[in-house]
C-alpha cells in the first residue's frame, strides 16, 4: 500500500495533531533516486520505533548533483516503501524548512542508504526544536544505531568534524590506541568518595529561617584518583594507583570495590584523618545541588605516613612509563613527593585542581616540570596570575616555563584549547549532546588526553579523544560510570566516517 503524498503546509497540520496525541513522529530525508539504494532493514528499524514515519524528498543529491528522476517521481518511489506513512517534497536543497514546519521528534538517516546525514542548517533547525538524531549504519552484517540530541552550536561541530575527516582516518586512531595499549601507567593523587544525598524540599522550618528537606536516598561513587584510574582501565596494559586512606572511617572495602578489576592499588594510611568524603545534597526533582559537606583533613602528610607514601610512589614509578598526577590539593602530595615526581625520567602529566578547600593556595607551579598538563581555564589563569590575558599566550608561556610537550585548557561548553610544542594552538569544540552533571568530566579529559599525548598522537586527535571522553562523563551523574573504549571508538568512527555534504553546506553557508 502506497503512502500518502502531501503538501508540506497540509502535512504540518496533521503532524501537529499527531504530536498532541502523544505520537512519536520520525522524519526521514533522502533523494530516493534509485530503488537499490534503499536499505529495507534500516527502514524497518525506523518503523519499529515510530508512530508516524514521514519522508521528505530533497531536490538534489548529497553532493549537489542532479538526480536521474524528477522530484515528484522520486517522491512516489519513496511512497511505495511499506514502512513509510506519508511523503512530502522538501522546498529546497535541504530539509531545514521541512524540519521547522513539521517539528518531528526524531530525524533519522542512514549513511548506507540514499541520505547522507544532516547538513549544518538542518542540524541548527533540529537544535531549535530539540529533536533527536537517529543514525543508522552498518558494520559488516551488524546494524549500528546512534542516538543523540542536536544542540546549539552544531554548525561549529560539523565544520570541526569535516576538518578532521579531511585530515585523518580511523587508521590513525587505531594505531594510536594500539600504542596506548602498551603503556604502564601510574595514577597518583587523593582518593575521594563522592556521595550524592537526594532530598525533597518539604517547606520552611516553623522556627528557623531555613528550608527543611526530607532525605530520600544516598549514592556513593569512587571519585578522585580512583575515577582517573578507572577511565584508563580499558586503554592501557597496566594501571596502578598510589594513594592514601584515612585511619578514621577508612571505607577500604568500598574503595577497593569501586575500582575496576584491571586496576592495581597501593594505599598507605594517613593517621588521625578520615578517608575523604565529599557529600552533595541534591534536590531529587531538579537535580540541583543545594549544599556540600566535605569530610577531610587537609593537613600535609608527615613523618612515617609521608615516608610510606614516598616509598610506595618510588616503587610504583619504577614499574611504569607514564605517571598521571591528579592533585586535588588535600595534603597528600607534599614537596617531597613532588620532588620524586619531578626527578622521575618518565612521562609526567599533571592536573592541580582548584576547589573550595584550596582556592588561592594550590596552583600548577607547585610542580617544577611536567611533560603535559591539563587544567581548566580558571586554574591556568590562577597559576599565571592573569585574569584577562590571551589564552593561547598563557598556554604557550606556561608550557615553556615547565618544559612541557603540550598543555590543554578545558573551557566547559566552549570545548578545549591545546598548545603543542610543534603544532601550536589546536582548538576543539565541546562534543556533549546531553549534560547531566559536570563533576568528573575534567578527570576524564585528563586521563585520555594524557596517554594520547604520551604516545605522540596528533594534537587534533588528542583533543578529539579528550572531548569525547568528557562528553561521556557529563552525560551521567558524577563518576557513576567510567570511560569505555568501545563507545569512544564508535564516537570517533561516527565523526570520521560519516559522509560529507560539502557542496550542500557551501550553498547553505554562502
Amino acid at each position: 500500500m502506497s503512502a500518502d503524498l502531501r503538501e508540506l503546509s497540509v502535512l504540518a497540520t496533521d503532524v501537529a495533531a499527531r504530536r498532541r496525541e502523544g505520537q512519536r513522529v520520525t522524519l526521514v530525508v533522502g533523494v530516493f533516486d534509485r530503488p537499490e539504494q534503499i536499505d529495507r532493514e534500516l527502514m524497518r528499524a525506523i518503523r519499529a520505533c515510530s508512530d508516524l514515519v514521514v519522508v521528505t524528498v530533497v531536490e538534489r543529491g548529497p553532493s549537489g548533483e542532479r538526480c536521474t528522476r524528477p522530484h515528484t517521481e522520486r517522491a512516489w518511489l519513496a511512497a511505495a516503501i511499506d514502512e513509510v506513512d506519508v511523503v512530502t517534497l522538501a522546498p529546497g536543497p535541504t530539509a531545514a524548512a521541512t524540519i521547522a514546519a513539521l517539528e518531528p521528534d526524531v530525524y533519522a538517516f542512514s549513511s548506507m542508504a540514499d541520505g547522507d546525514g544532516p547538513t549544518s542548517d538542518e542540524l541548527d533547525a533540529l537544535a531549535a526544536i530539540g529533536a533527536e538524531l537517529f543514525t543508522l549504519s552498518r558494520r559488516g552484517e551488524t546494524l549500528v544505531e546512534w542516538r543523540q540530541r542536536a544542540v546549539p552550536g552544531t554548525r561549529e561541530r560539523q565544520r570541526y568534524a569535516d576538518l578532521l575527516r579531511r585530515r585523518f582516518g580511523m587508521a590513525e586512531i587505531a594505531s594510536g590506541l594500539q600504542e596506548i595499549r602498551k603503556l604502564r601507567v601510574a595514577v597518583i593523587g587523593e582518593t575521594i568518595i563522592d556521595e550524592y544525598a537526594y532530598c525533597d524540599a518539604i517547606g520552611k522550618s516553623g522556627k528557623e529561617p531555613m528550608i527543611v528537606n526530607r532525605f530520600l536516598s544516598c549514592d556513593a561513587q569512587a571519585g578522585g584518583v580512583l575515577a582517573v584510574a578507572n577511565h584508563l582501565a580499558d586503554f592501557c596494559a597496566s594501571v596502578e594507583v598510589v594513594s592514601a586512606l584515612g585511619s578514621v572511617d577508612r571505607r577500604e572495602e568500598f574503595v577497593r570495590g569501586g575500582l575496576r578489576p584491571e586496576v592495581v592499588p597501593t594505599f598507605v594510611t594517613k593517621h588521625g584523618a578520615p578517608t575523604i568524603v565529599k557529600r552533595r545534597y541534591i534536590d531529587a526533582y531538579s537535580r540541583a545541588k543545594m549544599m556540600g559537606v566535605y569530610h577531610m583533613d587537609t593537613a600535609p602528610m608527615r613523618g612515617a605516613d609521608e615516608d610510606a607514601f614516598v616509598a610506595a610512589l618510588e616503587a610504583t614509578l619504577a614499574r611504569c612509563d607514564v605517571a598521571i598526577v591528579a592533585d586535588y590539593g588535600h595534603g597528600l602530595l607534599t614537596p617531597r613527593a613532588v620532588d620524586v615526581l619531578a626527578r622521575w625520567p618518565g612521562f609526567l602529566a599533571v592536573n592541580t585542581q582548584l576547589n573550595a578547600a584550596n582556592a588561592g593556595y594550590h596552583v600548577l607551579s607547585k610542580y617544577p616540570r611536567a611533560d603535559y598538563a591539563c587544567l581548566h581555564e580558571g586554574e591556568l589563569r590562577m597559576d599565571a596570575r592573569d585574569l584577562h590575558g590571551p589564552l593561547p599566550e598563557l598556554l604557550a608561556g606556561t608550557a615553556d616555563r615547565m618544559g612541557a610537550r603540550a598543555m590543554m585548557a578545558t573551557l566547559g561548553r566552549s570545548g578545549t584549547m591545546m598548545f603543542h610544542r610543534t603544532h601550536g594552538i589546536v582548538r576543539a569544540p565541546a562534543l556533549a549532546s546531553v549534560v547531566v552533571e559536570r563533576i568528573g568530566a575534567g578527570d576524564a579529559v585528563l586521563a585520555v588526553s594524557a596517554v594520547a599525548t604520551a604516545v605522540g598522537l596528533a594534537p587534533e586527535l588528542t583533543s578529539l579523544l579528550g572531548n569525547l571522553a568528557g562528553a561521556q562523563m557529563v552525560a551521567v551523574m558524577g563518576n557513576s560510570a567510567s570511560i569505555r573504549k568501545g563507545r569512544l571508538v564508535e564516537s570517533v568512527r561516527h565523526l570520521l566516517t560519516a559522509p560529507v555534504a560539502d557542496a550542500r553546506r557551501a550553498a547553505n553557508d554562502g
